[in-house]
């Protein structure tokens, strides 16, 4: 028999949908805090720092400055020829040959200084007196009243300017050959000629003290190279500078200090000076041997000493201060924010930020999911 629909209550399906998705997002909250990680890693800002002092060097050291050794001298003299391949450009007054012909009836005498003037515009002068024939021809040197390459023409016809007008289709000259001589390259001494001869004959005897001075030194010894100093005591040249020649003399007396010792002892000298001077608040990284340097500075032959200007460069690195180690400022910061957090302190040189798992892109709230190193 049918009773009519049964009502078997209010719907709770809505309800079960509710709790399930609550239930994962917590479960999904939970996981991704118990399993959210970060690592910042800080460097500290590395520092370069040096030492220069001036080490003695004695026969017989008696101060904390200073380390055996000698001073070792040498002298040598010696002149040399010197060919030079330099020129120079030099304006001349351009000469040549020419012919005179005189068509006339009559003798025509020609003082010194007569007055030729080329087609082109060239005064030249004749350079003694003549006599030119009647029908005849001579042969004359003629120079340009001015110095200068445009002297230097080709073969032309010229005017005597200071015959009348209506005889110069009678009287005339003409060249044959060029003119030559306005402009010439001369061998030349110049200031810089003088000093590369000089400098190239030091260098010749500086080379040939610096041997001798090694056949002195016994097989137990060693030149400091890095400390060898080279002076010129004198010198001299058989020509002024700026002055036509092709050959000169020079001269020259030099004079090379060398010193002998021990370079490991002046190693340990100035590392020992460098730790001295590293900055009490840096930490200490190591010796950069590579910047090691020396040079004589100073010496007197009499009393056998001298001083070496020496260089040595180091490495430190930041302290780090337990301000930067504060975690709570850093919760909830992205990878970009945690790095512009520690731009803010000179002591930093560059932070990084590693997080895990790969969901997780913000340093987790949890002081003990996240971690500082300093690398």
């Amino acid at each position: 028999m049918y009773l009519g629909k049964i009502e078997s209550g209010k719907s709770y399906k809505k309800f079960y949908l509710f709790f399930i998705l609550l239930s994962i997002g917590l479960i999904g909250a939970i996981v991704y805090i118990t399993f959210s990680r970060a690592t910042i890693t800080i460097t500290p800002k590395k520092v370069n720092f040096e030492t220069n002092f001036e080490a003695e060097i004695l026969e017989n050291p008696n101060t904390e400055n200073a380390i055996p050794g000698k001073v070792l001298s040498l002298e040598m003299e010696e002149s040399r020829l010197v060919t030079t391949n330099e020129k120079r450009g030099v304006d001349g007054r351009s000469h040549g040959l020419v012919t005179i012909f005189n068509k006339r009836d009559k003798d025509q005498p020609l003082l010194p200084k007569t007055r030729l003037l080329s087609d082109s515009g060239i005064l030249f002068r004749t350079d003694k007196r003549a006599v030119v024939p009647s029908g005849g021809q001579i042969n004359i040197e003629v120079m340009a009243d001015k110095e200068g390459k445009e002297g230097n023409i080709e073969p032309e016809r010229f005017t005597l300017v200071n015959i009348w007008k209506g005889w110069r289709d009678k009287l005339y000259a003409e060249s044959y050959t060029p003119m030559t001589g306005g402009y010439t390259e001369v061998p030349y001494v110049y200031g810089s000629t003088i000093d590369k001869a000089l400098d190239m004959l030091a260098e010749d005897l500086y080379a040939k003290n610096l041997t001798a001075l090694h056949q002195r030194v016994s097989s137990s010894e060693t030149i400091l190279e890095g400390a060898v100093k080279n002076e010129m005591l004198e010198f001299s040249s058989s020509v002024e500078p700026e002055t036509q020649a092709d050959k000169f003399i020079i001269k020259a007396k030099v004079r090379t200090v060398a010193l002998v010792c021990n370079e490991e002892k002046l190693k340990d000298l100035a590392q020992k000076h460098l730790k001295n001077d590293a900055p009490r608040d840096k930490e200490f990284l190591g010796i950069q041997w590579d910047s090691f340097n020396y040079k004589l500075k100073s010496y007197d032959l009499e009393k056998k000493t001298a001083l070496v200007a020496t260089h040595l460069e180091g490495e430190s690195r930041a302290k780090i201060s337990a301000d930067l180690l504060e975690k709570q400022e850093l919760v909830s910061l992205d990878r970009y924010e945690v790095k512009k957090y520690f731009e803010r302190f000179d002591d930093v040189g560059e932070a990084e930020v590693y997080f895990k798992p790969f969901w997780v892109h913000k340093v987790p709230s949890m002081l003990d999911h996240f971690e500082i190193q300093i690398k």
